[in-house]
């Protein structure tokens, strides 16, 4: 996850010590700093790579849709002087890695209180905030597809960490049915064999 930066230079003070520390090249340093959210400073943009593992183009164009929205929300709150206080990165990767282990079944911590919602509650929140600029930029259709991926089937995704165990049963089901044995003979090889199984 990215720092916080509360000042420009700040930003680039980062890629300035990376470049002396021989770590980034000069120039495309911005581009070679791995994080989920990154700022793209050649295009004006902010970087969101999460749409890539998206299952369907369907569902990337949903997911870049609502980043959009939400993205334009947090501008126009921090030029107003409404937007909160930066989350601390310790519970931005505990929710993180609740939504990883747990899908859309995940619990939310909304503040340091740590008082929870489930997260297909907090996602479908922040998507009616969104709804009046998606509007605006007349992608309103697209972010309603989100209400799909909030209704599929599969809840967890823990696969992408070998971890079988973490499947619901009836994701589990969905997967086998996919994936048929090149011989009647080969043994199950459950772990190595899911890839297939999504394809």
């Amino acid at each position: 996850l990215p720092e916080p930066y509360f000042e420009w230079s700040e930003y680039e003070q980062s890629l300035e010590t990376l470049v002396a520390a021989d770590v980034i090249k000069e120039g495309i340093g911005y581009r070679q700093v791995w994080k989920d959210v990154r700022i793209h400073p050649a295009y004006g943009t902010v970087e969101v790579r999460i749409a890539d593992s998206m299952p369907s183009l369907i569902d990337t164009v949903a997911v870049a849709t609502f980043v959009q929205a939400l993205a334009i929300k947090i501008g126009n709150d921090w030029e107003e002087g409404n937007l909160d206080k930066p989350t601390p990165n310790w519970l931005i990767e505990r929710n993180r890695w609740a939504a990883i282990k747990e899908g859309l079944n995940a619990k939310f911590i909304i503040d340091l209180e740590g008082r929870t919602k489930p997260i297909k509650e907090v996602i479908k929140n922040l998507t009616k905030e969104i709804r009046p600029i998606a509007e605006s930029l007349g992608s309103l259709n697209r972010l309603n597809e989100l209400e799909n991926i909030l209704d599929i089937k599969i809840k967890h995704f823990a696969y992408t960490f070998g971890d079988i165990n973490s499947f619901s049963k009836e994701a589990m089901k969905i997967a086998k049915s996919k994936f048929k044995k090149k011989n009647p003979s080969d043994k199950d090889d459950e772990k190595s064999s899911f890839g297939k199984a999504f394809q």
